[in-house]
């Protein structure tokens, strides 16, 4: 809690000032502040799944949520509004689903101002989920079938490169 000592501190904190001071120490005060960037990392990192095989989406989620994640369920129809609304760190996409493509919603994330930035890994039993996922400028691909190892290891790069 703020007493009258540190509140005018408080009010002056922006984000250029804790840019410039990499302690996190405000030296107009003294007061301890939170640097902006770390506000991401206080929280559990959210990932996005957009999976229309029921098992395959179960799995996802019990394997990410047992690693730490916090793991949103959404279906081709919803991607959008879902990736609004809950902002994830992390969107895996599969692209094959029956009512939209999923090279159509990773377009369409990509073009909008706030959801443009998240990086989307791309699912696919194709075999050139590769190529897509490279001409979409995706954070990475999976291949289906997968294995755990590699489903970890690709997230975990896509993650890596969102920072």
């Amino acid at each position: 809690m703020l007493d009258a000592r540190h509140a005018s501190c408080y009010h002056r904190v922006n984000r250029d000032d804790v840019a410039r001071n990499d302690t996190g120490v405000m030296p107009s005060c003294g007061s301890t502040v939170r640097r902006v960037g770390m506000r991401r990392h206080l929280r559990p990192t959210r990932i996005l799944v957009v999976e229309d095989d029921v098992e395959v989406a179960a799995l996802l989620q019990a394997v990410l949520t047992s690693y730490g994640y916090t793991v949103e369920m959404a279906d081709e129809l919803s991607v959008v509004q879902a990736s609004r609304e809950h902002l994830p760190d992390l969107i895996l996409l599969d692209l094959l689903m029956p009512s939209v493509s999923g090279l159509e919603a990773a377009r369409h994330l990509h073009d909008l101002p706030e959801t443009s930035d998240i990086p989307i890994v791309l699912m696919s039993g194709m075999p050139d989920v590769d190529q897509s996922a490279a001409q979409l400028g995706a954070a990475g691909y999976l291949k289906k079938p997968f294995e755990l190892d590699d489903l970890l290891a690709v997230v975990k790069r896509a993650l890596g490169s969102a920072t």
